[in-house]
């Protein structure tokens, strides 16, 4: 009986200027929080990246409530990019 080659795995590196990141995979903003709140559902490792919602240089409040609400054609949601600022994310998030 022979023995077949182990499969090949394709590179799939993905270069944006500078960065590369080693695959195409990554989750949308908005759905994934910060990626840590997801841990225990998703082996963080094999994304090539998170994208978060906005991040500003100083912290933004936002708008106040209603942020979101139901219209006939659907939702509308006007959060007014809420954040706690660069320093921040860096300190708490990564």
């Amino acid at each position: 009986m022979t023995t077949s080659p182990p499969p090949v795995l394709p590179d799939l590196t993905i270069k944006l200027g500078r960065l590369s990141i080693p695959n195409p995979i990554m989750v949308a903003s908005g759905t994934f929080g910060y990626a840590s709140e997801m841990k225990d559902f998703v082996p963080l490792h094999r994304l090539g990246g998170i994208v978060p919602k906005t991040i500003t240089v100083l912290p933004r409040v936002g708008n106040r409530p209603w942020r979101t609400i139901e219209t006939a054609a659907g939702l509308l949601n006007s959060i007014g990019l809420d954040n706690d600022g660069i320093d921040q994310f860096v300190l708490s998030k990564l």
